[in-house]
């Protein structure tokens, strides 16, 4: 295993040391099974190195196959599950240097570590503590190198090598900001380049965390620091000045280490390096770098990106970028061929004149922060607009995302891809893409024309694209639907295609964020955007909602489900003219709900696993024209039905995971309309299913998990239009299940999780040949399947 010098190793406090003489670690060879003293690191038998026993209960799961690394605080195992044979990397920490509290508060942390998910950030799967208390993680196995290693290979990466993976590791550290996770310990030896083809393998960040564990106080202090004052944490070459001071650290410290690391890929080397641990401590507190372009004489960097780099390392917090959002965005505006010399459009960081750092009020904090990001996208939207004017860059040879392009128009390297995508768009105008390598396969495609498509989607592809890839969309001038679901893409590609007519806007689940949705609304786009879809993307708070409500008066689709927005902006969409509106899963409540109230022309509604109870419900009883409603998990009770038997045009209704009882079923008679109904997961019984008679047109239900029996099959065979049925882990039995052929029009059927056999489902079909039958839970929408709430939707990927 490589050595590090004092600068690279990670520190720890002499505070974290262990207190707690009880806490001793049993040590055994890996690889003779020699028992040795705690004290002993290297067998006496055969000289193999020893660390802490991997015995008990991570033995009863795991085959450990290898070390993998090593360190003052951890050694990490290559293992193989048991049950699966799966293999994962399992990080355990030295017990010695567990404190007593430490120990105490280590399954709280790790419960936050494990919360995070990004595909930037190395899963983790399990922790606990061994019966010699010792703490340990269960995490991916990821095949590559280290960061540090490619450094140290190549002697430094290119611009174009490194801008995307910036953005994803910028991206990374916002999402564990938010949740309160600072790494404290950003070097390149934590980051890992993920094995794959092409040139734009995937950064993942590794040890999240874990030595965060070690000097956390029981209490956060009334400031909301995360830290102790006095003690020390990190690696020195990364190390921000208050790490240095030992002061308190917050998201700016992971912000200048993210500066270090930057630094480092680009030139080769650390910002600042002393002979000495000390001298680097001093360095770091009192010393600003020398701009890339002097340590590097041999390599031009442009003006926009040493301002960025340089805003990273200033010595004050209050001086750098105030979240990694910030310099997530400032990066997005660098264009990667472009030179120092050359003067540039797009986004002007201002360089921080060289400080010792001072004492700041903490008042200016967000004033500061306020005005970086007002400055950011005011210079952002004049940049596109002085794009707009001066048109597009074809004539000089290179596409709008400033990559190199061969005379035949396709960017190099791209003139021995056999991509179709040119002759499908010729006799489709749309297409529809499932690339094999991501940014590679659609920069190729595309081809520095814009192919007369109307239409793409790349919402399946196999390997997601990114903005290197996903500016070059730019180029279509006559796109108007763009489904970008699942990708890796962000504010940048957004940035590309908001002068495209575009009237369908797909971003599902992508890493756009509120700086993106802020320009997209305050663009020309938003006179002509019909339909938006935001779902699941983590990085939307209320201000992007408010935003959409304010400005994008042409919507009629709107799709905000899984965003971490409240009422405040919710209730901002009430000037809106909505046809359809999917909010699942927010933290919407009854007073949000009363924005809908004038939104008469809504037509679909899904309000799943929201806060939504009873008293929101009035809110909802104007709106005549709608048609499909999801209330699925909310607390609404028999009590709402009143208000929804109003509802006289509804035709789709999901009361599943509700208290609707009965008594509550009798009250929607007025539903006449009505023809799919989900009530899974619900308390209804035999006899409260003789209601359903009310409902002649129902075509779908759904009583999964309820507590129906064969009994309860009698009053569904009167249900003379029912096409589909699922009664999938209810009490029916082959009884019930013989019954089913005499429902005339019955089409489809759920019987998964049923005491029957296959000799009476041989029966069924062969009284009803046409009848398709499902015995397993559906995992993917199907018309009229409603198990889940993600399969109600009338309409797919809401």
């Amino acid at each position: 295993m490589a050595q590090l010098d004092d600068n690279e190793k990670t520190i720890v406090s002499a505070q974290a040391q262990s207190s707690n003489p009880t806490v001793v670690a049993a040590r055994h060879c890996p690889k003779c099974g020699l028992a040795v003293a705690d004290s002993t690191t290297n067998c006496p038998q055969d000289g193999t190195q020893i660390f802490e026993t991997q015995a008990g209960i991570l033995a009863t799961k795991y085959d450990f196959i290898t070390v993998t690394g090593s360190g003052g605080m951890s050694v990490v195992y290559k293992a193989r599950r048991r049950d699966s044979g799966e293999i994962v990397a399992i990080k355990m920490l030295h017990s010695l240097l567990m404190n007593e509290q430490a120990m105490k508060r280590f399954q709280q942390e790790a419960k936050a570590i494990t919360s995070l998910r990004h595909p930037n950030i190395i899963n983790v799967h399990d922790f606990g503590v061994s019966e010699h208390g010792q703490p340990y993680m269960v995490m991916d196995f990821i095949e590559g190198n280290t960061l540090a290693d490619v450094i140290k290979e190549k002697g430094g990466l290119t611009l174009e090598e490194s801008l995307h993976r910036f953005i994803q590791l910028c991206d990374a550290l916002e999402h564990a900001h938010e949740v309160g996770v600072l790494h404290r310990d950003l070097k390149p030896s934590n980051i890992m380049l993920s094995n794959r083809d092409g040139n734009f393998a995937d950064a993942r960040i590794v040890d999240f965390g874990i030595a965060k564990l070690l000097d956390k106080e029981d209490e956060q202090t009334d400031s909301g620091h995360l830290t102790k004052t006095g003690e020390l944490f990190g690696s020195p070459l990364y190390m921000s000045p208050e790490q240095c001071r030992g002061s308190h650290v917050d998201a700016r410290s992971d912000i200048y280490s993210m500066g270090c690391v930057m630094y480092e890929t680009l030139t080769g080397q650390p910002p600042l390096k002393g002979a000495s641990m000390v001298e680097t401590f001093v360095l770091q507190m009192t010393e600003i770098p020398q701009p890339m372009s002097k340590v590097c004489v041999n390599r031009s960097f442009p003006d926009e990106l040493e301002a960025v780099i340089a805003k990273t390392l200033a010595k004050d917090p209050e001086d750098r970028f105030q979240s990694m959002t910030e310099l997530e965005y400032a990066l997005m505006q660098i264009q990667p061929n472009q030179s120092s010399s050359k003067q540039s459009s797009r986004t002007k960081v201002k360089l921080q004149a060289p400080v010792i750092p001072k004492t700041v009020l903490v008042g200016a904090v967000s004033a500061v922060s306020g005005f970086i990001l007002a400055s950011i996208i005011v210079s952002a939207m004049l940049s596109h607009h002085e794009k707009s004017q001066n048109g597009a860059d074809s004539a000089t040879g290179k596409q709008s995302g400033g990559q190199e392009v061969s005379q035949q128009g396709a960017p190099k390297g791209a003139e021995q891809q056999k991509i179709d995508i040119a002759d499908y768009a010729k006799r489709n105008r749309k297409v529809k893409r499932t690339l094999e390598h991501g940014d590679e396969d659609l920069a190729a495609a595309l081809r520095g024309d814009d192919l007369g498509l109307s239409r793409v989607d790349l919402s399946e592809a196999k390997t997601p694209i990114t903005d290197q890839s996903g500016v070059l969309l730019g180029n279509l001038k006559s796109l108007t639907d763009l489904d970008l679901d699942e990708n890796r893409i962000g504010d940048r590609t957004l940035a590309a295609v908001q002068n495209l007519p575009i009237t369908k806007l797909s971003l599902r689940r992508t890493l756009v964020t509120d700086l993106g949705i802020f320009e997209l609304c305050h663009h020309s786009i938003n006179k002509r955007l019909e339909s938006l879809a935001i779902t699941g993307c983590s990085r939307i708070t209320d201000e992007s909602v408010a935003s959409i409500g304010e400005h994008l008066q042409a919507l009629k689709s709107l799709a905000i489900s899984s965003l971490p927005f409240t009422d405040k902006g919710f209730s901002k969409l009430s000037n809106l003219h909505l046809l359809h509106l999917f909010a699942d899963d927010t933290a919407v409540t009854d007073a949000g709900l009363a924005a809908l109230s004038n939104m008469t022309s809504l037509k679909e509604l899904q309000l799943n696993y929201t806060k939504t109870a009873d008293a929101g419900i009035s809110h909802l009883a104007k709106l005549d024209e709608l048609e499909t409603l999801g209330l699925a998990g909310t607390v609404v009770t028999d009590k709402a039905t009143s208000d929804l038997a109003k509802l006289r045009n509804l035709k789709a209704l999901d009361l599943g995971y509700t208290l609707i009882t009965g008594h509550g079923l009798k009250n929607l008679a007025p539903l006449q309309n009505l023809t799919k109904l989900g009530l899974y997961n619900t308390r209804l019984k035999d006899e409260d299913l003789k209601v359903l008679s009310n409902f002649p047109r129902l075509e779908s239900l759904n009583l999964a998990n309820t507590n129906i029996t064969d009994d309860g099959v009698n009053e569904l065979v009167k249900l003379k239009s029912l096409r589909t049925l699922d009664i999938g882990g209810s009490r029916v039995t082959n009884k019930g299940v013989k019954k089913l052929a005499a429902l005339p029009n019955l089409q489809k059927v759920i019987l998964y999780d049923l005491a029957i056999d296959l000799e009476s489902v041989r029966k069924l079909r062969d009284k009803k040949p046409e009848l398709q039958i499902k015995l397993i839970a559906p995992l993917e929408k199907e018309e009229g399947f409603y198990d889940d709430p993600r399969n109600f939707h009338q309409f797919p990927n809401s």
